[in-house]
């Protein structure tokens, strides 16, 4: 990948946790420096995590399930 880019290749960011599918040596060689983004994405997991309990305690996939099957009609 290094070599594709004629050395103007100078960083190598990763979001997410580890980066054991970058060759830090051959990145090192061509002078490229590796950074990854550890807590990128940690507050939205906690917030889907969350909500995906919050909709188990609720029922929500069964509520939906029931109001696609029943074909409810509101009167306003």
């Amino acid at each position: 990948m290094y070599q594709s880019f004629g050395g103007r290749l100078k960083i190598v960011g990763r979001v997410g946790v580890g980066i054991d599918n970058v060759d830090l040596a051959v990145a090192t060689e061509h002078g490229c420096l590796v950074v990854d983004a550890l807590t990128a994405n940690m507050v939205a997991a906690a917030e889907h995590g969350i909500a995906l309990l919050t909709a188990m305690a609720r029922n929500v996939v069964q509520a939906d399930a029931f109001v696609k099957a029943s074909q409810l009609s509101i009167n306003v």
